[in-house]
C-alpha cells in the first residue's frame, strides 16, 4: 500500500512532498520559482509571510550539490542558520529543508548562488489564524438577516488592524453574492475593534443550505487566509390576518371579526391557540 517516488529534482522531491502533506492533511505546497542556472546565475524571490503565521518552511530541490542559499527577513537582516530558537536547517546534497518559527510577517528574500543545473523553491505556511462564522440560528427565507463572523486565533477572538473581511455567499443553485464585513461598530456591528466583523445580508430567496467562504485578507501584505461554512436559508412561518365586516358590530355578543391564517409559504402551519 505504499508509493515509489523517483527523486528527481525536476518534479520526484515535489511529489513525495505533496503526499506527505496530504497524508497528514496539512495542506499542499505553494511554488515560489524554478530555474535552470549556470556559472555566476543567480535565482532570487520574495516570500510573503502574513501576520499570524506560527511556521513558514522552505523546500529547495536542486540538482547541483554545491551552493549556497541566503534568506533575508524583512528588516533586511540575514536569517541565520543557527538561531535554532527561530528556525533550523536541514541539508542535503539535493534537498534543503529551512523552516521557520514564527516568523516576522512581511516579505522575506532568497538567493541562490553558485549553483549549476535546475533549482526549484517551494514554500509550505502554517497560518494560526482562521476565519470563522459566528454559530448562527436558520436564516428566515427572503427577509435581510444579519451575518457574523470573527477571526479565531487558538481559543481566543483575534482584534486584528489593517485587515479586510469578506463573505461570499453561494446559493445551492450556483449563483453567488459578495459582501464586505465591517468591525467599525456602525449598522448593524455592535462594537468597532472587537473582532466581530457584521453585515446584513440582502433577502436570499432561495431555500437550502448555502455556502458561505469567509476571506480575511492584509491589503498592504497582498495576502489572503480562507474558510468555509454552511449558512442554511428556511421558509419560517407568517401571519396572515384576513379581516371580516367591522361596521355595525352588535352589542353584548361575540362576534368574529377577523381570521388569522398561520402558514408556511402558502400551505397551512398547525398551530395550537395558546401559541398564538
Amino acid at each position: 500500500g505504499g508509493n515509489v517516488f523517483e527523486l528527481s529534482v525536476s518534479d520526484g522531491f515535489q511529489q513525495m512532498s505533496e503526499a506527505i502533506l496530504h497524508k497528514t492533511a496539512n495542506g499542499s505546497l505553494a511554488p515560489l520559482g524554478q530555474r535552470v542556472l549556470g556559472p555566476g546565475d543567480l535565482l532570487t524571490s520574495v516570500v510573503s509571510v502574513p501576520p499570524g503565521t506560527g511556521q513558514t518552511t522552505l523546500l529547495f530541490f536542486k540538482e547541483s550539490h554545491w551552493g549556497s542559499l541566503f534568506l533575508t527577513n524583512p528588516l533586511g537582516f540575514q536569517a541565520s542558520a543557527g538561531d535554532r530558537s527561530k528556525s533550523y536547517v536541514i541539508e542535503t546534497p539535493n534537498v534543503v529543508v529551512w523552516k521557520i518559527i514564527d516568523p516576522v510577517p512581511g516579505e522575506w528574500k532568497f538567493d541562490a548562488r553558485w549553483m549549476e543545473g535546475l533549482i526549484s523553491a517551494w514554500q509550505y505556511t502554517s497560518n494560526k489564524y482562521v476565519p470563522v462564522l459566528k454559530s448562527t440560528a436558520s436564516v428566515p427565507l427572503g427577509r435581510p438577516a444579519p451575518l457574523v463572523a470573527y477571526v479565531k486565533d487558538g481559543d481566543r477572538i483575534a482584534v486584528l488592524e489593517g485587515v479586510r473581511m469578506l463573505a461570499e455567499i453561494t446559493t445551492p443553485e450556483g449563483v453567488g453574492m459578495l459582501q464586505e464585513m465591517k468591525d467599525d461598530g456602525l449598522g448593524v456591528d455592535a462594537k468597532a475593534g472587537d473582532g466581530y466583523f457584521s453585515v446584513v445580508l440582502s433577502p436570499l430567496r432561495n431555500q437550502g443550505p448555502h455556502r458561505v467562504e469567509l476571506e480575511l485578507s492584509w491589503p498592504d501584505l497582498n495576502h489572503k487566509i480562507s474558510s468555509q461554512a454552511t449558512l442554511e436559508v428556511r421558509a419560517f412561518p407568517a401571519i396572515e390576518v384576513k379581516d371580516a365586516q367591522l361596521d355595525g358590530l352588535p352589542l353584548d355578543q361575540r362576534t368574529r371579526v377577523a381570521k388569522i391564517f398561520v402558514h408556511v409559504l402558502g400551505e397551512p402551519y398547525p398551530i395550537s391557540p395558546e401559541q398564538l
